[in-house]
């Protein structure tokens, strides 16, 4: 599954001013937890989801944030994925 997930991972637009949509499929049934730290690892943002199956869409607004470069984190389940991000 975890294959499958990344697969159909897609952040955009990136860059952006601070505002990002997140988008992926899940299979079954997984807590999500979203996260960004800048790149001294400082958290700037998170949320939780709860339980979600199927297509998961939602904005992401960093436009609080300096310009720079963050790593978003995605926890689905077991699973983790990671994707950077330009906030210009």
């Amino acid at each position: 599954e975890g294959q499958a997930i990344l697969s159909s991972l897609k952040i955009y637009p990136n860059p952006s001013s601070g505002l990002f949509t997140i988008k992926f499929a899940t299979f079954q049934l997984q807590n999500i937890r979203i996260s960004v730290s800048d790149l001294v690892g400082r958290l700037v943002y998170t949320h939780e989801y709860g339980s979600i199956n199927g297509i998961f869409e939602s904005a992401l607004d960093l436009g609080d944030v300096s310009s720079g470069v963050y790593t978003v984190n995605i926890h689905i389940g077991d699973y983790s994925f990671h994707r950077r991000v330009l906030v210009k």
